[in-house]
């Protein structure tokens, strides 16, 4: 008899405890239990499909008595306060406004550069030569600077140097497969630009 009544005390004290876990399990899935109908989506994010994320409205750039301005796609630029040069580009995004003197003559270069309509790269040059302003021929990616291109372009001054950098990706020529391009040109009296080097370096802003 005591064994029996060993095994039904030990029944009842297994009843008991699962009953104590049923209803501390019932209680936790109340508490954390979440009504995801009532969760509204996050919303979503359109990218641009340019290369330029920002449309920059206002440019200013200025030296000694030469200011170039661009606003509302029209480029001005002004000698001593006095308008010499007025274009307007339509469809045209652009990104920067430099001025420079790179071959050293005592005149002005002016650099607009940005995404055309072909939502490519594009640099519209001038030089003020002679009481008017002549076009620069920006020149093109050839060969082995062209591989990989992928856009994000931005020009740079470094000494002498008119200085293009863009990202490249998956050149199987290059040390680096994927990083940022740099192109060195020096730009000469006669309208010219001469390719110095070619300057391979890892995006480090990539993961």
């Amino acid at each position: 008899m005591k064994w029996i009544k060993s095994i039904f005390f030990l029944v009842i004290l297994l009843c008991i405890s699962f009953l104590f876990y049923w209803i501390g399990s019932s209680e936790k899935e109340e508490m954390f239990s979440v009504d995801t109908a009532a969760i509204a989506p996050l919303p979503t994010i359109e990218t641009a499909d340019s290369v330029f994320i920002e449309k920059n409205d206002q440019l200013v750039a200025s030296t000694e008595d030469f200011e170039a301005l661009y606003e509302r796609n029209t480029l001005q630029i002004l000698k001593s306060g006095k308008q010499v040069y007025s274009v307007n580009l339509p469809n045209f995004v652009a990104k920067d406004l430099l001025v420079s003197d790179l071959n050293r003559n005592g005149l002005p270069e002016f650099w607009l550069y940005g995404r055309s309509n072909t939502k490519r790269f594009h640099c519209y040059s001038y030089e003020y030569r002679a009481g008017k302003m002549i076009v620069i021929t920006f020149p093109a990616l050839k060969g082995r600077q062209s591989f990989g291109y992928v856009g994000e372009d931005s020009l740079y001054f470094g000494k002498s140097y008119l200085i293009r950098a863009f990202t490249f990706k998956n050149d199987m020529y290059a040390d680096i497969g994927s990083g940022v391009r740099l192109c060195f040109y020096h730009y000469g009296e006669d309208k010219s630009f001469n390719l110095k080097k070619t300057l391979d370096l890892e995006n480090l802003t990539n993961e």
